[in-house]
């Protein structure tokens, strides 16, 4: 399970008692400053500050760290943080790390579409030997003529009615087609044949190359939103302070089991979020919302 990255002020806590620096906490913890970097680029890309769940040993140092220094640490350690953000290197990183997994534009190889066309003629060809499977043939001029002249009415009343990956045009084009095409079944049948292979894998190759040409498209949209990385940290600030806004840290816990567990039943259904924000202590959370707020203002 992961957790925002806001929750790395409250995981590294305990460890920054026993060193000066922040690659000396981190180090402790099994982990490095190239770690937390690595997480925040991952995290921003994934559309929420997130990290791998915490485990006992982290909660733990955070419980133990003393009240006094608490809101200090947070504020320290979110530091690095945001240095990171606001730095060039941060930048350089994260559009790296878009650019990696961001499929790009899907390059048409003309060869590679007519070797690939000829392959499925042949094999399209090659099934139309028998009444049943002609029959099928027809079937299928029918279903697409039926389809394209109803979405072509519908765009009659609605012309701004989305298409998704198909055009106007396409609809126009399978009308036309299917209509020269499906008298030849009575009056030339081996014209059928040729003329239904044609436009079948014509068809197919048409919908893969629509179905790309939409996915780089959407691809585009995408990077384009996540380049602009300033919004999404924005928002997860907002959420933070507004999930650890009011934490009543006195309520009463009990044990359970191997658990411990809150008392009020309406206490015990909060999210995970908010617990870990109640066992890390009001210093410690408010060192980390004073740090989200300050943040927070700099990027309206």
């Amino acid at each position: 399970m992961r957790k925002k990255l806001l929750h790395v002020f409250f995981v590294f806590a305990g460890a920054l008692l026993a060193f000066n620096t922040a690659n000396d906490v981190l180090s402790d913890v099994g982990t490095s400053i190239s770690e937390v970097k690595k997480m925040t680029v991952e995290s921003v890309y994934a559309g929420r500050f997130s990290m791998p769940w915490v485990n006992g040993k982290v909660r733990s140092a955070c419980k133990g760290l003393p009240a006094g220094v608490r809101e200090a640490t947070m504020l320290s350690l979110g530091k690095v943080v945001k240095d990171y953000v606001a730095s060039p290197e941060f930048q350089k990183d994260y559009f790296a790390y878009i650019d990696a997994n961001v499929r790009g534009p899907q390059v048409r190889d003309d060869d590679k579409t007519a070797a690939e066309r000829k392959r499925r003629s042949e094999y399209e060809m090659g099934h139309l030997k028998d009444p049943l499977s002609m029959q099928g043939a027809v079937m299928y001029l029918e279903a697409q003529l039926s389809t394209a002249k109803m979405m072509l009415d519908m765009l009659k009343d609605n012309p701004d009615m989305p298409l998704g990956k198909m055009k106007k045009s396409d609809f126009e084009h399978i009308q036309k087609e299917a209509t020269r095409i499906r008298p030849l079944h009575e009056s030339d049948k081996e014209a059928f044949k040729k003329e239904y292979v044609a436009f079948k894998v014509d068809q197919e190759l048409r919908s893969e190359q629509a179905s790309r040409e939409h996915d780089s498209e959407l691809a585009a949209k995408r990077t384009e939103e996540l380049r602009n990385y300033k919004p999404i940290i924005r928002r997860e600030l907002e959420q933070f302070l507004a999930a650890s806004e009011g934490i009543n840290f006195g309520a009463a816990t009990q044990p359970k089991g191997n658990k411990i567990v809150f008392v009020d039943p309406a206490y015990e259904a909060k999210p995970n979020d908010w617990k870990f924000y109640f066992r890390c202590g009001p210093e410690a959370v408010k060192g980390a919302r004073a740090f989200a707020q300050g943040w927070l203002k700099e990027l309206q």
